[in-house]
């Protein structure tokens, strides 16, 4: 079931990035790579294409460094693979618009100095969709990508690295309006979104990581129907104003941290509707937020058998905190060094929370 899934969204990846059966634009080309296609390299291919061309690329296996640097389509047919050989970043796309769907990406270098990754785009509403990345130590970067699309991917590091050695499964640096959605995301170090607005980051599956989604530094953020599961950290939100994060699962997330979700200085955020349970802690207030006039929303969650349900810093206040569900959690709320936490809010509007041990 889960090969027929990938199966029908690389399908539709191909016909949104080559128009279906519509008639292609005046002046846009086809072009094949491959035993029985016009090129028998990318490399050759992409020299010969033009912005708006779509590359077709025949299943086996070819070397990389690619670089994109055309509005060029490249659609994989039969799973190609690009390797690195361990060698600097493999997929490196650098053109406004381009997109790359349907490939297997490995074998990137191992140099944190100049993130070798598996794939790299720099350039306004690029698309990556539908690709299987492995053995790599960062994933899938963007760097001052306006409106890029990381959607459908399966991403997983090197196998062979200790944990403090591997890089981000995506990491998302100054690149307003990205959508990071659909993705699976094994044994990085996190699934980063930095210096970043209205960023959309939905229905993603991380796990064994140490953040899993590390959200810092944006503002207006949605982050919504992702699960997270084995990190260190399953969310954590820092240094931001203005996020919504709902319908959420965050599980079994242990180690020093272990949060479900946490806080740090974040100002003006929804938490709601959330599935948080079997973690060290449900949820984690450090200074948020920031200011009272900013306040936080946590509400309609459901805090579920972890050993503390909400932790506080003793600077915390100003939250509305109402409509939670907390079940069996060993400590339900617990500060950190003493302090109080009279002022927050919990009974917003007259509408508490349920505690299962009341």
């Amino acid at each position: 079931m889960r090969f027929l899934r990938w199966v029908v969204a690389l399908v539709t990846a191909a016909c949104v990035l080559t128009g279906g059966q519509a008639p292609a634009e005046a002046g846009t080309r086809t072009l094949t790579v491959g035993p029985e296609g016009e090129y028998a390299s990318l490399e050759a291919a992409l020299a010969a294409a033009r912005d708006g061309d779509t590359i077709f690329v025949e299943g086996g296996l070819y070397q990389g460094p690619v670089v994109v640097e055309k509005s060029v389509n490249l659609v994989g047919r039969g799973w190609p693979e690009i390797t690195g050989n361990g060698s600097g970043t493999v997929v490196r796309i650098l053109a406004p618009g381009a997109s790359i769907a349907g490939f297997k990406v490995t074998n990137s270098g191992r140099s944190m100095n100049t993130e070798d990754a598996g794939i790299w785009v720099e350039g306004e509403g690029i698309t990556v969709a539908h690709n299987d990345v492995s053995d790599v130590l960062f994933g899938i970067v963007a760097k001052h990508a306006r409106d890029v699309v990381i959607t459908g991917n399966r991403i997983e590091a090197k196998r062979d690295l200790p944990e403090g050695e591997v890089g981000d499964g995506i990491r998302v640096w100054f690149s307003d309006g990205a959508q990071v959605l659909n993705n699976e995301v094994g044994y990085f170090r996190d699934c980063l979104i930095d210096f970043t607005k209205e960023a959309v980051i939905r229905n993603n599956v991380v796990h064994h990581g140490l953040i899993g989604l590390h959200v810092m530094r944006t503002w207006d953020v949605v982050v919504e129907s992702n699960y997270t599961y084995e990190n260190s950290v399953g969310i954590y939100l820092m240094f931001g104003t203005g996020a919504i994060a709902r319908h959420n699962i965050s599980v079994d997330n242990g180690g020093p941290s272990g949060y479900g979700i946490g806080l740090k200085e974040m100002n003006d955020v929804v938490l709601e509707e959330n599935w948080i349970a079997r973690n060290r802690v449900g949820i984690y207030f450090d200074n948020s937020p920031m200011y009272r006039e900013v306040p936080n929303y946590i509400r309609r969650n459901v805090i579920l058998n972890n050993e503390t349900g909400m932790l506080f810093t003793p600077v915390t206040n100003g939250n509305f905190i109402g409509e939670n569900d907390l079940i069996d959690n060993f400590t339900q709320v617990s500060l950190t060094g003493g302090g109080r936490l009279g002022q927050n809010d919990w009974t917003p509007d007259g509408n508490g929370n349920y505690w299962s041990n009341y």
